[in-house]
C-alpha cells in the first residue's frame, strides 16, 4: 500500500479478547512487541478508537513509535481505566500538529511533540486522576517539546468528589505552560448541584487568572477566541463581566494599545447560560468589537 496515508481504526475488545491481540491489524515483532500490520511509517492521520474495559498502554506506545510522519493524531479510549502505565519509552511524533486525545492522560508522559498546534484533552473521569500527576505529566511533555500551542480545547468531568480548588490550580498551570495559546476552548458537564458548585468555582477561578492588569504579567496574553461552556449555570460567575473587560475594552486616553502580544479578546463563546438578564452579562453584550455567542438556558 505504497500510498496509504491515513487510516482510521474502531477496535472493539472484551475480556476474552486482550487488547494487545489486535487480530489481523497486529503481527509479532520480536518476542515480546506486537505492532499493526499495517505500513504506518508512512501514515500522516491516525483515529484509533477503541473498546475495552482496559487497555496496555505499552501496545499504544509501540505503535505511535513507528508513526514518524504523523501530523494528525486521534486516540479514543472507550473504557473505564488503563491496565498500566507505558514502560518509560519516549514517543517521538517529530511532524505532529494537531492531538485529539479521548483517553488516559497518562500518555502525555511519554509523548514529545515539538510541532504540535492543536491540542484537544477528553477527560470524563476526572474524578478518578490524580490531577497533580496530570499537572506534571504536562509540564514534562513541554519541556520536552517546547511546542508553540495555538488552540486547547479541555473537556472534563467533575465528580462529586473533585476538589474545585485544587482542580483549578493544576488547570491553570498547565495553562501557563503554554502562554501561546490563541484560542481556548473549555468545557465540563456538571449535572448535580454539588458537581454545578464546582464548576462555579472553576469557572470563577480561571476568569480571575485572565483577568489583565495593565503592568503585570497575565495568563495567556495571546488570547483572542474562548470558548467556556458553562452548562446551564444560574448563578452568575462574578469574575466574568472584570476578566472580559480587561481584555475586550481599550483606554485609548490612558496608553492602552493591543499588540502582538498582548492582541485582546475578539470572540467569547458561552455556551447555553442561565443568566442572561443579569446586568452584569448585558455590559458584555455592550461591548464594541466583541462577538458574543450564547444560548438561553
Amino acid at each position: 500500500m505504497p500510498l496509504l496515508e491515513k487510516v482510521d481504526l474502531s477496535l472493539h475488545m472484551t475480556n476474552e479478547t486482550p487488547v494487545d491481540e489486535w487480530s489481523s491489524l497486529v503481527q509479532k515483532s520480536g518476542h515480546h512487541d506486537r505492532v499493526l500490520a499495517l505500513p504506518v511509517e508512512q501514515l500522516t492521520a491516525l483515529e484509533l478508537i477503541i473498546f475495552a474495559e482496559s487497555v496496555n498502554l505499552d501496545v499504544l506506545c509501540n505503535v505511535l513509535r513507528r508513526c514518524k510522519n504523523l501530523t494528525n493524531l486521534a486516540v479514543s479510549f472507550h473504557i473505564y481505566y488503563s491496565s498500566r502505565s507505558p514502560n518509560n519509552i519516549p514517543v517521538s511524533l517529530p511532524m505532529l500538529t494537531s492531538l485529539n486525545l479521548h483517553c488516559d492522560t497518562r500518555v502525555f508522559k511519554y509523548i514529545t511533540a515539538p510541532l504540535l498546534e492543536d491540542l484537544t484533552i477528553v477527560d470524563n473521569y476526572t474524578e478518578y486522576i490524580d490531577t497533580h500527576l496530570f499537572y506534571e505529566d504536562m509540564a514534562g511533555f513541554q519541556t520536552r517539546s517546547s511546542t508553540t500551542l495555538s488552540c486547547l480545547k479541555l473537556i472534563f468531568g467533575l465528580g462529586g468528589s473533585t476538589n474545585a480548588e485544587l482542580f483549578t490550580e493544576k488547570l491553570i498551570a498547565i495553562l501557563a505552560l503554554f502562554p501561546s495559546i490563541g484560542s481556548l476552548s473549555i468545557f465540563g458537564w456538571p449535572n448535580s448541584e454539588d458537581k454545578n458548585r464546582a464548576y462555579y468555582v472553576v469557572a470563577n477561578s480561571l476568569f480571575r487568572a485572565l483577568t489583565y492588569t495593565k503592568g503585570q504579567s497575565v495568563l495567556l496574553p495571546k488570547l483572542t477566541d474562548f470558548h467556556c461552556g458553562l452548562n446551564l449555570l444560574e448563578e452568575y460567575p462574578s469574575e466574568l463581566t472584570p476578566m472580559v473587560f480587561s481584555r475586550a475594552s481599550m483606554d485609548v486616553e490612558d496608553g492602552d494599545i493591543w499588540s502582538d502580544e498582548m492582541p485582546g479578546l475578539w470572540s467569547l463563546n458561552l455556551g447555553c447560560i442561565g443568566f442572561a438578564d443579569d446586568l452584569r452579562f448585558t455590559r458584555i453584550l455592550e461591548l464594541p468589537g466583541l462577538t458574543v455567542v450564547y444560548q438561553v438556558g
